[in-house]
């Protein structure tokens, strides 16, 4: 499986029962995770390539008429590299189009939602789908029967066109 996906697993067992814990469980470990070639941190050269959308637009207007090798260039380039790596969300869709481009599908799976309410549950599950609709990802979030089944035909869950894939549990 994991010679076509990348797989970010998020485990909440021992998040908070807050929604901005919550959210920010989610978006640091699936950063962790996406960022397994350690490209955040790496040489400013990956850093260009990574970013290279918003870069070449700034290289053509902020940078215009700086020397490349000039002080003030590198100064200001190494700023706007550090710009972009401080924005979670377009350095996620980054690394999402870095995976896409090396012919593996990204696989978001979100584990020990069931801790939560179910409140904390619905939450989980609009998270869940932001990142599918934002990274252009699967994501996988696991829920209790009962949870699955109520939210289902009467609550968070009916509102959504969706399309679940659902594993009964087993019997007694």
């Amino acid at each position: 499986l994991g010679q076509y996906s990348k797989i970010a697993y998020i485990d909440l067992l021992n998040t908070p029962n807050d929604k901005e814990a919550i959210k920010k469980s989610i978006y640091d470990q699936m950063l962790k995770n996406l960022d397994s070639d350690n490209l955040l941190s790496g040489e400013i050269d990956d850093l260009i390539n990574l970013f290279s959308d918003k870069y070449k637009v700034d290289y053509k207007q902020l940078l215009a008429g700086y020397i490349p090798e000039s002080k003030e260039f590198i100064s200001i380039r190494n700023s706007l590299i550090q710009d972009y790596k401080k924005d979670l969300n377009y350095c996620l869709k980054r690394l999402a189009v870095y995976w896409r481009f090396k012919q593996k599908a990204i696989m978001v799976i979100i584990d020990n939602t069931d801790q939560f309410d179910q409140d904390l549950q619905n939450y989980c599950f609009s998270i869940a789908k932001s990142i599918s609709e934002e990274l252009q990802c699967l994501s996988i979030i696991s829920l209790r029967e009962e949870r699955y089944v109520s939210s289902s035909i009467n609550g968070y869950l009916d509102a959504f066109q969706q399309s679940a894939y659902h594993i009964s549990a087993p019997k007694p």
